[in-house]
């Protein structure tokens, strides 16, 4: 076989990346198919991609018609193992949702090709253009592609070329994702068990040097050829469900442009784009996190994506969308029709039995027994249905105590103990709410014997808090706090209420901070990280990775700092200094490398210094922006 140039994959990309003359690589799975007179004929051409060729064949040994692929003719040596490497990753992974891998081998010439369910319907894109399947339907669809996907990764596969052509969508609704070729193993995946020639042939994201993908559905990190993870798939996932709900993808332009766009410009709502199509706001809110650019701020797995499309679907809000009590009041009543209007039926009822109860006492009593029963079985329900409110109000509580509902979610979880004091999950979240603020003598009778939190609120109890407890006291209590396993969402609660209720002087919050800081970076240095009452400047050095994640809110926001400096950090990106109200960042000291995405959330700030080297362009700033270039 010659060896020779793979063919440019895609042409509009060749721009950003140049070819690579590739040598010749060993064959392993080449070498290990045997030839022999092929099985199929009626070869008749019905698809053609990158590196292969697509046929319907009949099967002569199992009378059947199946899809047949074949390299092209002018591939060398490492793309022939690529396109074997497509077919014998596909076939490792058996999945309803994921086209099924038949024969891989060899024909009488030597060339190798590999067969499949040969499908008949549509691709998804011809199915969503032509408008085929309401809204319920289409997220179905969207459910079985992110299953198939969530279980390659629970494999450690990555596809990295998903969009709408590469899904089939059969007569009887089958959903099958297909075209594999571009998918790798993820380096901290292993398919060592499964794979017997080892993972090299299953690691390349690259060929000829150029990026594997279709603009428009490759997430950031993979256009940029950094380290790609599931999230690259989540990122592409968001993009299809865009397409799914608008018929077209959020970004336009040319390649260049949609490549520039991908990596710094942050997405829209699909409603605003598409104003007459009434997107519900819950898909807007998911698309969005789907395809933050911050690999980090995306879903964490396709599980958790796809049950936020479940939570829509059956009439929950979204976490994304973070809705309010009144809405998610609302979706209550529209989940449980039934159960109200029994509830109205029911009282009528009892008021028409009522009227006749002189008539006929004994009829009119064992009609209020069942009536009872009815009443019973509804308040049950209303009680799992109001806990469950409570305890998700709780969980989402905001970190502004302006916004924050405490009082409420505390009413709210009262409600639920009147009702059944027995609740629980109602009884533990009360304790936590209570002990968050410092009402200790209450949350000390709620809190479990078992739980680690009982012996810290022994301790606070005790103290004289009447009128707040004193700074000593109350780092006694918060260092018990980091020193035990308790939930770190609790921890960062009660710290957000002391700042607000409380006066702590800015030696006292330092040492919050420094305490937040350590644990979220272990291996920082607190003694470098340093702040000036007098200039409000905070600097921030050292092995410092980030600021605040799930768990902890931004402790930064304690000490109201109107300038930060930040010195030999790891710190990379921008946003968590989004909302501090800074007049002046010194980033010289990060690793923060795009400018257009540093100064997008600012356009308030005064003044950025950054070094000579740290951004190739910084030309088109904000009026009110000044940018200080060291050295000059």
């Amino acid at each position: 076989m010659n060896h020779r140039k793979i063919q440019e994959v895609d042409e509009r990309l060749s721009s950003f990346y140049s070819d690579v003359e590739l040598d010749s690589v060993s064959m392993p799975i080449y070498n290990s198919l045997a030839s022999g007179k092929s099985h199929y004929t009626d070869e008749v051409l019905i698809a053609e991609g990158g590196m292969k060729k697509v046929y319907s064949v009949f099967d002569s040994r199992a009378d059947r018609k199946v899809a047949l692929a074949k390299p092209h003719e002018n591939l060398n040596d490492k793309n022939i193992e690529a396109f074997l490497k497509e077919a014998r990753l596909t076939a490792r992974l058996d999945h309803p949702n994921i086209i099924k891998i038949h024969e891989v081998g060899l024909d009488e010439e030597g060339t190798p090709f590999f067969t499949m369910d040969l499908k008949t319907g549509h691709t998804l894109a011809e199915y969503i253009k032509s408008e085929k399947g309401n809204l319920q339907e289409r997220l179905s669809i969207f459910l079985k592609i992110c299953d198939a996907i969530s279980y390659a990764h629970s494999k450690g596969v990555l596809h990295l070329d998903l969009k709408p052509e590469n899904i089939q969508i059969g007569e009887f609704g089958e959903v099958m994702i297909c075209d594999w070729g571009l998918s790798i193993i993820h380096k901290n995946k292993s398919f060592k068990s499964d794979f017997d020639i080892g993972t090299e042939l299953y690691t390349n994201a690259t060929q000829n040097n150029k990026i594997k993908g279709t603009p428009g559905f490759m997430a950031p990190e993979q256009v940029q050829n950094k380290d790609m993870s599931e999230r690259t798939d989540i990122f592409s996932l968001g993009i299809i469900l865009h397409f799914m709900l608008t018929k077209e993808i959020p970004y336009s332009g040319s390649v260049k442009e949609i490549v520039r766009q991908t990596v710094s410009v942050p997405n829209q709502a699909p409603s605003l784009n598409s104003l007459d199509l009434k997107i519900p706001v819950s898909l807007d809110a998911v698309f969005l996190k789907a395809t933050e650019i911050p690999e980090e701020e995306r879903y964490k797995s396709v599980k958790q994506l796809s049950g936020e499309i479940r939570a829509y679907m059956e009439g929950f809000s979204t976490l994304a969308e973070n809705a309010g009590i009144s809405k998610k009041l609302l979706l209550l009543v529209k989940r449980n029709k039934t159960i109200f209007s029994i509830l109205t039926t029911s009282l009528f009822i009892i008021v028409i039995l009522l009227t006749q109860y002189i008539n006929d006492i004994k009829m009119e009593k064992l009609r209020v027994i069942e009536e009872s029963k009815k009443v019973k079985a509804i308040n049950d329900q209303y009680v799992k249905d109001l806990t469950e409110q409570s305890l998700e109000v709780s969980e989402n509580l905001n970190i502004s105590i302006h916004q924050v509902p405490f009082a409420k979610t505390l009413e709210l979880l009262n409600k639920v103990l009147d009702i059944d004091e027995n609740a629980q999950p109602a009884r533990a979240e009360k304790a936590n709410l209570l002990f968050v603020m410092q009402r200790y003598n209450e949350a000390y009778e709620l809190i479990d014997d078992n739980s680690p939190l009982k012996e810290i609120c022994d301790y606070a109890r005790k103290l004289d808090y009447k009128n707040g407890v004193n700074n000593k006291d109350f780092k006694a209590i918060f260092d018990k706090l980091m020193d035990t396993q308790i939930n770190p969402k609790v921890i960062n609660r009660f710290l957000f209420y002391d700042f607000k209720v409380n006066l702590r002087n800015t030696r006292d919050r330092m040492y919050f901070v420094k305490r937040v800081l350590k644990y979220l970076n272990p291996e920082c240095d607190p003694a470098k990280i340093t702040y000036s009452s007098q200039s409000l400047t905070l600097t921030l050095e050292g092995k410092i990775k980030i600021v605040h994640n799930e768990d902890f809110n931004n402790p930064i926001r304690f000490l109201l700092p109107t300038s930060v400096v930040l010195i030999d950090t790891e710190i990379n990106s921008f946003s968590p200094f989004k909302r501090l109200g800074l007049n002046e960042i010194d980033i010289r000291g990060s690793k923060i490398e795009k400018l257009p995405e540093l100064i997008y959330p600012i356009r308030n700030y005064t003044k950025i210094k950054l070094r000579k080297d740290q951004f190739r362009h910084y030309k088109k700033l904000p009026k009110n922006l000044t940018l200080d270039v060291y050295p000059k």
